[in-house]
């Protein structure tokens, strides 16, 4: 069980959400109604010491799962999401570095991957 697993985030986060690892990744509750579901899946947000956390959509992390929002919401409060870690993947998308996030719930395993565009330049 991962420290603060399914804990409400605090207020001045100001999103929907639960940790996932206290103080490390957490999981947020996006509201579609009314747009297309986009791939905006990972969000960072700052907690009150200035270091960051990550975030993953919930509805995001259950369609990679296969699975409903309210079953995986289901799996972290019953500490059976289980963060497994990250790796560094090959970009497919246009990006100078991804990584990917693995997670499991029993014997099935999920992945969503970030891509970062880090071009440096000068005019």
């Amino acid at each position: 069980m991962a420290h603060g697993q399914g804990k409400p985030l605090p207020e001045f986060m100001k999103l929907d959400g639960e940790w996932i690892i206290e103080n490390v990744a957490f999981l947020y509750h996006s509201d579609y109604s009314g747009q297309a579901r986009s791939a905006t899946f990972a969000v960072g947000a700052e907690r009150e010491d200035g270091s960051h956390a990550l975030g993953f959509d919930s509805v995001q992390l259950a369609g990679a799962f296969d699975i409903e929002v309210s079953a995986l919401i289901e799996a972290n409060r019953n500490h059976t999401l289980v963060f497994v870690g990250d790796m560094d993947v090959v970009p497919t998308h246009g990006g100078t570095s991804a990584i990917a996030y693995i997670f499991r719930i029993g014997d099935r395993k999920a992945t969503l991957t970030t891509e970062i565009n880090q071009q440096e330049g000068t005019a």
